[in-house]
């Protein structure tokens, strides 16, 4: 296993991408990494093995490790899967895999050193200076994370990010699918208070976008013949001191 080592590109200035946060809150930032080591996080990423499956039960997070997914009967997918329905249809659900980087890395255990790699360069001061500069906000002292991946019949309806004690000041998504297209769903979306539509990113590889907290958005449903997985690393840029876990 070679050594995951990840950089900033230092070449663009950034200025459009500064004012378009400015005016919105929201911003579309292409090759936030340099070439080489957005191909290596991609790589890193994708052959990771044992993701959960999550979704929401009663304003509970739910995770379906390997195993519990393995042992599933067809009855119970089948409720599973109309209970998703039936709460997406009316309200806020999600369904997507993840492997929980924030909480892996503040457990106490051993992980995948490309795990920990990941969340380091998250939380060095190049990705949160970035990150400062782009949004203005100062603020921001450390970040969570997760690795995220979305497949066909997968989403994540729409919501403001907003949570009591979080102190949520942006959220961010580091894009890491080389190639999607638009017909495939997957894209971020960001809703006025009518519910309609006022701007959607597809998306990029090696893209981040910024959004301040809170704004209504969603991720669009992915189609059955989506040829590929989204994968990103998410996350929120927060203030105050990390309680790590």
């Amino acid at each position: 296993m070679t050594q995951l080592t990840l950089s900033i590109d230092p070449e663009p200035s950034r200025v459009q991408e500064i004012r378009s946060f400015t005016a919105t809150g929201r911003a579309h930032v292409p090759s936030i990494l340099t070439e080489a080591s957005a191909k290596d996080l991609h790589g890193a990423v994708t052959d990771l093995e044992h993701w959960n499956a999550i979704f929401d039960r009663d304003g509970q997070n739910v995770d379906l490790n390997d195993s519990a997914l393995s042992i599933l009967t067809e009855v119970q997918k089948t409720a599973l899967f109309g209970h998703l329905n039936q709460t997406a249809a009316t309200g806020f659900q999600y369904f997507f895999a993840n492997i929980p980087l924030y909480d892996a890395y503040h457990s106490g255990r051993e992980i995948d050193p490309r795990l920990t790699a990941i969340y380091e360069f998250i939380n060095g001061e190049a990705f949160l200076n970035q990150c400062r500069a782009l949004t203005g906000l100062s603020a921001i002292t450390f970040a969570d994370a997760q690795l995220t991946r979305y497949g066909p019949g997968q989403f994540l309806t729409r919501h403001n990010d907003d949570v009591d004690g979080k102190n949520r000041l942006a959220a961010y998504v580091l894009n890491l699918t080389p190639e999607w297209r638009t017909e495939w769903g997957g894209t971020l979306e960001f809703y006025d208070e009518a519910g309609n539509v006022v701007q959607g990113f597809t998306p990029t590889f090696n893209a981040l976008n910024l959004f301040k907290v809170p704004q209504s958005h969603a991720v669009t449903y992915v189609t059955p013949f989506a040829q590929s997985y989204r994968y990103a690393i998410t996350g929120w840029l927060r203030g105050g001191t990390d309680p790590k876990g």
